[in-house]
C-alpha cells in the first residue's frame, strides 16, 4: 500500500495489486494492466477515508472478504464499510464513474452475513461494500415493528428484540445475514404462523443507483415494494428493513445429530427419516416445525448422517406431535429436545463450526407435498451419491434435507417477485455438498446438478408436482424463469425503471 501525499489517503500499491492476481478467486481482472494503470490508482484514492477503506494484507479487509464458504470469496481490489446510506449513495456514483484499465465498468459486490455458496453473488474482484456497519436493531412498540440494519445477522436482532419479548421471522440457524435472507424470500421457524420473511416487511430503505434515498412501501410504490420482496439485489442497495414483530416466549426443540458406520446406525437413521412423512401427514399445528438433513460424510470412507431439528413455537408440545421420534431415539432426544430461548435454540439447532473452511454448493428443489416413495428414493440416492463421489475430489459432505411446511404459508403474504404464484406453497428441498480443494470446484458443482435432477425425476416419477426453486438455495445460473417463473418480464421493466444504466448489474447475484 502506498500514501498519496497529496491527499493523505492510503492508496492501491502496485505489490498490493500483484499480490490479488496470486490469490484465489480473485476474477478475471487483468492485473499487469493494473500495476501500470496509475488513473485506477489515483480512482481509488478518490474514495474518502470516512468510507472505511481496507485493502489485502489488513485485518479488515480479511474480514470483510470472508464468506462462510470458502468457495465464494474472492479477493477484491479494496473493501469499503459506509456508515449511512448517504456513504452508499457516493459509493455507487464513484463505482458508476469508476472504470478498469481495459475500459470495463469497475465490478462491485455488496455483503451482508456472507453465508450465500455461490461465488461472486456477495463477493467480487473489484469493490466489495461491506454492509457491517448497517447494525441497528430498533424496537417500536407502538407499530409493532423493528428497523433492522442490512449488516446485521440474526443472532444479534433475536438477542435485541428478546429484551422486548419479541421476535421476527429470520433464520432458522446461526451466523445468516439480515439482507440477503430476506432479499430471496426467508423461510423461518414461524413461517406456518406468519408466511415468508418478505411478508412481514413493511418498508425497505433503498439507495438508488442515482443517489437517491428512500422508503419503499406498498403504498409509496408498489410495483418496487413488489420487486424487492424476494427479487435480490437488483434494485439498488438496501440499508435497513422495517420488519413486523410478533410476542415471543420460551421454545422447545432442538438438534439430534446421528453420525456413524455399521448396521445398527443406518438402521436407526432409516427408521428416524422415514418417520418423518408420518410427521408431515399428520401434524397440522403451526407451531410445529421440523428440519431434518440425510447426508453422507467423508471418514475413512462414507458414514451415514442424520440431523434431525424438532421445533416448537411454546415451552412444550402437546402429546402426540413428535412422539414417534422420541421412541425412535428417547436418549438423545431426551437430552437435547428441551425448553430454551428461542435465541439458544436457533445458536444450537445446527453444528456450525464442523462446516466452517469448506468449499461449498446448493442447489433446490420446490416440491408441492412428499410421500414415502420420495423419501425412499431419496434414501437410495444418499446411498448411492455417497459412495460414488470418489474421496479424491476431498468431498466432506452431502446431504439431502426435508423442510416440510403447511400448505397455506403463501396466505399470510401479498403477491410478490417470490414466489410467483402463491396457489400452492412450494417446500424447498436444498441439497448440499461440501470439499475442500478449489481444483474440483467445478466438477463438483455439475455432481450437484445432476443429483439435483435426480430429486425432480423421482417426484416427477411419484406424480409430486415440483415448483419454483428457491432463490437462496437455487445454484449459480439457474435460469430466472425456474425461481420467478411468470413474474420474470415484470421484473425486468421494474430493474430497467429504476435502474436504466444496469449499475447493479456489475454486482453477483441472479439478474434480471
Amino acid at each position: 500500500m502506498y500514501i498519496d501525499t497529496n491527499s493523505g489517503k492510503e492508496g492501491l500499491s502496485k505489490d498490493s495489486v500483484e499480490d490479488i492476481s496470486h490469490r484465489e478467486g480473485s476474477g478475471t481482472i487483468d492485473t499487469d494492466s493494473l500495476q501500470k494503470d496509475h488513473e485506477l490508482q489515483n480512482t481509488l484514492n478518490k474514495l474518502p477515508n470516512a468510507f472505511n477503506i481496507s485493502f489485502p494484507g489488513q485485518d479488515q479487509y480479511l474480514k470483510d472478504i470472508y464468506h462462510w464458504a470458502t468457495s465464494s470469496s474472492q479477493e477484491s481490489i479494496c473493501t469499503v464499510q459506509p456508515d449511512t446510506a448517504q456513504d452508499v449513495a457516493r459509493i455507487l456514483k464513484w463505482i458508476e464513474k469508476a472504470r478498469l484499465p481495459n475500459g470495463s465498468p469497475m465490478p462491485f459486490g455488496v455483503k451482508s452475513g456472507g453465508h450465500t455458496g455461490n461465488p461472486g453473488f456477495s463477493s467480487s474482484p473489484g469493490i466489495l461494500i461491506s454492509m457491517k456497519r448497517f447494525n441497528q436493531v430498533v424496537y417500536h412498540p407502538e407499530s409493532q415493528t423493528a428497523v433492522i440494519g442490512a449488516g446485521q445477522i440474526w443472532d444479534d436482532v433475536y438477542e435485541e428484540l428478546a429484551r422486548h419479548n419479541v421476535a421476527v421471522l429470520g433464520a432458522r440457524v446461526t451466523h445468516i445475514g439480515v439482507a440477503g435472507f430476506i432479499l430471496g424470500g426467508g423461510y423461518s421457524w414461524q413461517t406456518n404462523q406468519h408466511g415468508l420473511a418478505i411478508d412481514t416487511v413493511t418498508a425497505f430503505e433503498l439507495v438508488k443507483t442515482d443517489g437517491t434515498i428512500v422508503d419503499i412501501t406498498e403504498a409509496s410504490d408498489p410495483d418496487l415494494f413488489f420487486a424487492l420482496r424476494g427479487g435480490g439485489n437488483n434494485f439498488g442497495i438496501i440499508t435497513s428493513f422495517t420488519i413486523k414483530t410478533f410476542p415471543q416466549g420460551l421454545v422447545w426443540g432442538g438438534p439430534l445429530l446421528l453420525l456413524g458406520k455399521g448396521p445398527d446406525i443406518e438402521e436407526k437413521i432409516k427408521k428416524l427419516f422415514y418417520a418423518v412423512q408420518k410427521f408431515i401427514d399428520g401434524v397440522t399445528d403451526p407451531k410445529a416445525a421440523i428440519l431434518v438433513s440425510l447426508g453422507t460424510m467423508e471418514a475413512d470412507g462414507p458414514a451415514m448422517l442424520l440431523n434431525f431439528i424438532a421445533f416448537y413455537d411454546g415451552p412444550s408440545p402437546p402429546a402426540g406431535i413428535f412422539d414417534v421420534f422420541q421412541e425412535l431415539a428417547p436418549e438423545e432426544t431426551s437430552e437435547l429436545w428441551k425448553t430454551r430461548t428461542f435465541l439458544d435454540f436457533v445458536q444450537n439447532a445446527m453444528y456450525y463450526e464442523g462446516s466452517l473452511d469448506r468449499r461449498g454448493a446448493f442447489h433446490t428443489v420446490g416440491l408441492s407435498r412428499y410421500t414415502s416413495e420420495l423419501l425412499e428414493a431419496v434414501w437410495e440416492q444418499n446411498e448411492r451419491w455417497g459412495s460414488k463421489i470418489p474421496p479424491a475430489t476431498t468431498r466432506n459432505l452431502l446431504t439431502y434435507s426435508v423442510e416440510p411446511f403447511l400448505p397455506n404459508i403463501l396466505s399470510h403474504g401479498s403477491p410478490s417477485a417470490y414466489p410467483p404464484d402463491r396457489s400452492i406453497a412450494f417446500s424447498p428441498f436444498p441439497i448440499y455438498l461440501s470439499w475442500k480443494d478449489p481444483k474440483y470446484d467445478a466438477e463438483l458443482q455439475e455432481i450437484m446438478k445432476k443429483v439435483t435432477q435426480e430429486v425432480q425425476d423421482a417426484a416427477d416419477k411419484y406424480g409430486i408436482m415440483t415448483g419454483p426453486r428457491y432463490p437462496n438455495y437455487a445454484i449459480s445460473g439457474t435460469p430466472l424463469e425456474e425461481m420467478y417463473g411468470k413474474n420474470v418480464e415484470k421484473l425486468k421493466e421494474v430493474k430497467a425503471k429504476v435502474d436504466p444504466s444496469n449499475l447493479m448489474g456489475h454486482a453477483g447475484g441472479f439478474k434480471f
